[in-house]
This record gives C-alpha cells, sequence and structure tokens, in this order.
C-alpha cells in the first residue's frame, strides 16, 4: 500500500477543489461548429478561413474569396524568385491540391499525403479601409485587419513538414450575393513577423 502524507493529500484536495469551482481550465480548443457560420459579419471570414482549412473543405475556402483575389508573398520570397502575387485560380487549384493531401487522396504521389494540417488565426481588431487598390474609391464598407497564424503541414508519420508563424493583412470587401451584404477576402498579403 502506497503512503501518502498528510500535507501530499492536502495538496491534492486543494488542486481537485480548484479546478471544480473554475481554476483548472481546459486548454483544448472548443470543437468547430459542424455548419460555418455565413458571412454576413468580418469575423466570420477569419473564422471560415481557419475552419476550411481545419477540415480541409475546398467549397467552404472558394466561398471565402472575391472574384478579384490576390495572395501576396512575403518581399524576401519575391526576391528569392517565387512570383509577387497569386490569383484566385491559382490560389484554389493549390489549395484543393494541399487539401486532397490532408484527406490521404492525393493519388499523383500518395507518399505527399499530410498526416497533418492546421491552421489557427489570432484574435485581432479591423480598422476601415478607404481604398483598396483595384477597387474604385472610396471603398464603403471594406476592412483590414493583420492576423498572427500559424500554419502546420506534417507527413511521413510527422518526420517530414512544415511549420509557419507569421502575420497576414487580410482586407474584406462587401459583395452582394442574392440581396445578402456578405463579405469576401479581396486580398491577403504574407508579411512575415
Amino acid at each position: 500500500m502506497t503512503r501518502i502524507s498528510m500535507s501530499s493529500l492536502a495538496a491534492l484536495s486543494l488542486v481537485f477543489c480548484l479546478c471544480l469551482i473554475g481554476g483548472c481550465k481546459d486548454t483544448t480548443a472548443p470543437p468547430l461548429p459542424r455548419i460555418p457560420p455565413d458571412l454576413t459579419q468580418k469575423e466570420d471570414v477569419v473564422y471560415n478561413l481557419a475552419l476550411s482549412y481545419n477540415k480541409a473543405d475546398i467549397a467552404q475556402y472558394q466561398k471565402l474569396l472575391h472574384e478579384g483575389y490576390r495572395f501576396y508573398n512575403q518581399t524576401a520570397d519575391v526576391q528569392r524568385g517565387m512570383e509577387q502575387f497569386r490569383t484566385r485560380d491559382w490560389d484554389i487549384n493549390a489549395t484543393t491540391k494541399m487539401f486532397l493531401a490532408a484527406k490521404g487522396q492525393l493519388t499523383a504521389d500518395p507518399a505527399m499525403n499530410l498526416d497533418k494540417l492546421a491552421l489557427e488565426i489570432r484574435d485581432g481588431s479591423w480598422t476601415a479601409q478607404d481604398t483598396v487598390p483595384g477597387l474604385p474609391a472610396p471603398c464603403i464598407d471594406c476592412w483590414t485587419t493583420t492576423r498572427e497564424y500559424s500554419l502546420t503541414l506534417l507527413l511521413a508519420g510527422g518526420q517530414s513538414g512544415y511549420m509557419a508563424n507569421d502575420l497576414v493583412q487580410i482586407i474584406v470587401v462587401p459583395v452582394d450575393e442574392g440581396g445578402k451584404k456578405l463579405y469576401k477576402i479581396y486580398r491577403m498579403d504574407d508579411i512575415g513577423e
């Protein structure tokens, strides 16, 4: 039989009581909803962006992107030979392949299927954006936010992968879809740290 001192028992009891009254918090992320929120709020866009990655849902991802969407790479990446920006079509094509790999459905090279795909976007604030390159000024109800993000892609049993922790600037603009105002991502800039 194991012997526990009274001071150890008292300490364990204190920890247990604190947990019961809310002193201990579950640090796991809350479960994602089955149905993504509609895009009637700016924050829905950011939430659904992470949700679409974490569920590898290309249909939901496509709904987020404005017809004129562009993704701009970091200046350092452009200086190393990467294109300055990627179009909506290019982005959707590349993201489709990544999501297929996350679902284990990359048939061209099954060794490239992902063991893990995860995107976390931190909370942030929004600022009104009167001018948006490529759109008529003033841009009414256009918004920008800069967020820290963490992207994880693991393959080969976690022995190989890619992790990014950087900042991204997201510009959302309103669009009318069936008489309903929705926000869409017009531009994202990977601005680094």
